[in-house]
């Protein structure tokens, strides 16, 4: 659904729209444009069709137009590139089929159709120009690496997107300061999700739809509702949503930038009990972040030290000396992240998970279960709560599973760095939402990397045996 009346793409980038709405107010440290619109003619109805094969702008607020591209660097690097106008200064990014990275672009356009985009390295300096013109609605040009001073030609054609459905979990920022995190589903042309702010408690609704193009129209709603924003944004790949955020009225914008992420912790009310996800987001270094997600519980009587425990069991931050090493081709990246198991109050269960890639040879991560007791505040490992006996048996019960699993008599013979595997006090043995136990083993615990992380279930027939009679509801 489109909000702007299709006029040619040419006149709009050289010309602005053609009516003036309220200024925008951007964040400090926004990365999106703040240079006054230009005072030339706006662009008029009657000059005529779109060229063929043009892209439609989108506009936004304050004279803000917004377009995506795919397009080709010299013979074979493939792009897609999102692109925002304000007056005559542009700004946006690029980024290359497979990449996991953003490039940043700024740059303006002149006189004569042209333009020039600078790409920008870690120190804000120019790594390349794109230099050329605007043709049929699209860019064509040059593109001139400042390190060799080799230039490739460089086209560009519209962005299509692939309809298949998809679900994803990202992180991101509004006006480049204000974190927050997104939950986005496609189905047809129909998108739908979730967002909140790093410190809410309570999620925002958004609906919408999203064209062959990539163009996301998003309604922002509360839960009773009430419309509280809306997001004009582009598809660039289902890891990567850009464009801006704006206000009901559109007296207020914002850059928004949201990239593809290990988690979305849901809220979750156990009726009486409410489990919210807060985050801590760093900026070590440039190229080095770290971001920690933890649960804070509302209700019942051992709130107070459940709190304390969660958090401190959620972990702390990446040191900045670990940043040493990291580039625009190789950010560092670690997350720590959480999911709740449902139970019987008082109990519910949490897995407590890290992910970090700080250039090593692949990313790792582990995990760790817990159960909470949201009346005596306590936050403990269920195999702690397990007799020596239980244990025991339950040692067997798992190299069982394993053996039949993999088929074999002796588990070094599947690789296992031994025959024997016992459960001990610290084990992580986790609860699950449809009853029964699952037993856990972290990389490296007990197998080599290339085996992944083993796990076994345990029946709740077979659960019920191992646990104090107390706990016994958490396998029900």
């Amino acid at each position: 659904m489109r909000i702007v009346t299709l006029v040619p793409l040419l006149a709009v980038v050289l010309s602005g729209c053609d009516k003036k709405e309220p200024p925008a107010t951007e964040p400090s440290g926004a990365t999106s444009a703040s240079a006054k619109p230009a005072k030339k003619p706006a662009a008029k109805d009657d000059e005529g069709p779109a060229p063929s094969g043009s892209v439609a702008p989108k506009k936004v607020v304050d004279d803000r137009t917004i377009h995506a591209f795919a397009g080709t660097i010299g013979k074979d690097q493939k792009i897609r590139m999102y692109v925002e106008r304000k007056g005559d200064e542009l700004t946006g990014l690029y980024v290359g089929d497979g990449s996991p990275v953003d490039v940043p672009l700024t740059g303006r356009v002149k006189a004569d159709d042209k333009f020039e985009l600078r790409e920008l390295d870690d120190k804000g300096k120019p790594a390349g120009v794109f230099d050329g013109w605007f043709r049929g609605g699209l860019l064509r040009g040059t593109y001139t690496d400042s390190k060799t001073k080799k230039s490739r030609v460089f086209v560009t054609e519209a962005l299509k997107i692939a309809s298949e459905p998809f679900t994803e979990s990202y992180a991101g920022a509004l006006g480049g300061k204000l974190r927050i995190r997104a939950k986005l589903s496609r189905k047809g042309t129909t998108v739908e999700g979730v967002y909140r702010y790093a410190r809410s408690k309570e999620d925002l609704s958004l609906t919408g739809t999203i064209d062959a193009e990539g163009e996301l129209v998003l309604k922002e709603k509360t839960k009773a509702g009430k419309e509280t924003g809306r997001i004009e944004a582009f598809l660039l790949s289902p890891g990567l949503v850009v464009g801006r955020w704006f206000s009901p009225d559109k007296t207020k914008s914002m850059s928004l930038l949201l990239e593809v992420s290990n988690s979305y912790p849901e809220i979750v009310d156990l009726g009486g009990v409410k489990i919210a996800p807060q985050e801590e987001f760093k900026e070590l270094a440039k190229n080095c972040t770290s971001s920690l997600l933890f649960p804070v519980v509302d209700g019942g009587k051992g709130k107070a030290a459940l709190n304390a425990a969660l958090r401190k069991e959620s972990g702390g931050h990446m040191d900045k000396e670990a940043c040493e090493g990291a580039s625009t081709e190789l950010p560092y990246v670690t997350e720590s992240s959480y999911g709740v198991q449902k139970s019987k109050l008082p109990y519910f269960g949490v897995t407590f998970s890290t992910y970090w890639s700080t250039g090593g040879a692949h990313p790792s991560w582990g995990s760790t279960c817990k159960v909470a007791d949201t009346e005596s505040g306590e936050l403990f490992a269920l195999a702690s709560k397990m007799t020596p006996e239980a244990r025991k048996t339950l040692s067997a019960l798992v190299m069982k599973k394993l053996q039949k699993e993999h088929g074999v008599e002796k588990l070094s013979e599947a690789g296992f760095f031994e025959d024997d595997i016992a459960v001990t006090d610290k084990t992580n043995v986790c609860i699950t939402d449809k009853g029964g136990l699952v037993v856990e083993f972290n990389p490296y615990e007990v197998t080599p990397w290339v085996m992944g992380a083993p796990t076994v279930e345990i029946s709740k027939e077979e659960a019920k045996p191992l646990l104090p009679a107390a706990l016994v509801t958490l396998v029900e």
